[in-house]
């Protein structure tokens, strides 16, 4: 807006709509083709935000002032967005409890930093975040803080949530119905937890409220970029042959972390991935699809820490209402 030439009001709107353009062209060109709900609801809720109720001031020059004002400060309360759901999340956090995550989310990052910070303690279990490695990454970054931290198979969700206090989440988005989208994964993970009576609780800033109404899966495939082709990782290996080192049950146990660790790859970037073994030759064979995220309902979430306040689910609908008026 600053730089705008434009000399009326619809030539600035028309500035802006621009520019969000360009932003989520940039974005999904930075992202492999992919533009993120929550970057794509943020930047909407700015235009709105900015450009909002601007009939009472009849000054040209005025308005355009107020609309980089309104920019600023939307900007700011972005920015301070985590410090406050850290501040309110982290009182949902007790001594002693074991917390699942799944996805690598700062704003849950921040959330468990601060219940660090006050002397709370805990460990996290973290699925390993197939098929980039994003727990692996998560996991780095609760570590150097001092949280103890497991790494587990996306899989074993639910042989572990017996063991688990409550489930922790981000969200890529937050829909009208109180559901959110998110990391692949996310809704098995909410179902379980349902089964076992377990706290689903998700940490999500206010500018990834979506107006979206998604009912089924299919839904994200005509809302947001979820791109099903993408290339999938082959599964862990314990060594470079592409055998494992446990027994040839596929239900047998193994505490071993050397197997882990042999079989992940960090490559240029920080980028997580994995020996490939002999799966390659079959990979080349067969039809994959490998969706980045799905949609889970709101029935499966308890509770949405917000900088907003601490929501219901029912409650995201008038939130929404108040943010786009």
């Amino acid at each position: 807006m600053s730089n705008s030439r434009a000399v009326t009001i619809m030539g600035i709107q028309n500035d802006l709509q621009e520019a969000t353009k360009k932003l989520i062209d940039y974005e999904r060109q930075m992202s492999r083709g992919r533009a993120s709900i929550s970057f794509r609801a943020g930047v909407e809720l700015f235009f709105r935000y900015a450009t909002r109720n601007n009939d009472d001031v009849p000054d040209f020059n005025a308005l355009n002032q107020l609309f980089i004002t309104r920019g600023n400060r939307f900007v700011a309360n972005a920015l301070k967005s985590r410090e406050v759901i850290a501040e309110l999340g982290h009182n949902f956090v007790q001594d002693g409890m074991v917390i699942l995550m799944h996805g690598r989310s700062e704003v849950v990052t921040g959330v468990l930093t601060r219940a660090a910070q006050n002397n709370k303690n805990f460990t996290v279990m973290i699925t390993e975040g197939r098929p980039e490695g994003s727990g692996f990454k998560a996991a780095e970054r609760l570590t150097e803080v001092g949280i103890p931290v497991t790494v587990i198979l996306d899989s074993a969700a639910g042989y572990f949530m017996e063991r688990v206090d409550i489930v922790l989440l981000g969200a890529e988005g937050v829909v009208e119905s109180g559901g959110i989208v998110n990391k692949i994964g996310t809704c098995q993970i909410a179902m379980v937890a349902k089964l076992y009576n377990k706290p689903l609780y998700v940490a999500a800033e206010s500018y990834k409220f979506a107006r979206l109404y998604p009912l089924t899966q299919a839904d994200l495939e005509e809302n947001i970029d979820n791109d099903l082709n993408r290339p999938l990782v082959p599964p862990m290996q314990s060594d470079s042959s592409g055998t494992s080192s446990s027994s040839s049950s596929s239900c047998s146990s193994s505490n071993s972390s050397s197997a882990l660790r042999s079989s992940v790859v960090v490559g240029d970037g920080g980028n997580v991935g994995f020996e490939s073994g002999s799966v390659a030759g079959v990979a080349a064979m067969v039809t994959t699809q490998n969706p980045s995220c799905d949609y889970t309902p709101a029935t499966y979430i308890s509770l949405l820490f917000t900088d907003l306040g601490i929501l219901t689910p029912a409650a995201v609908s008038d939130e929404l209402i108040k943010l786009y008026q």
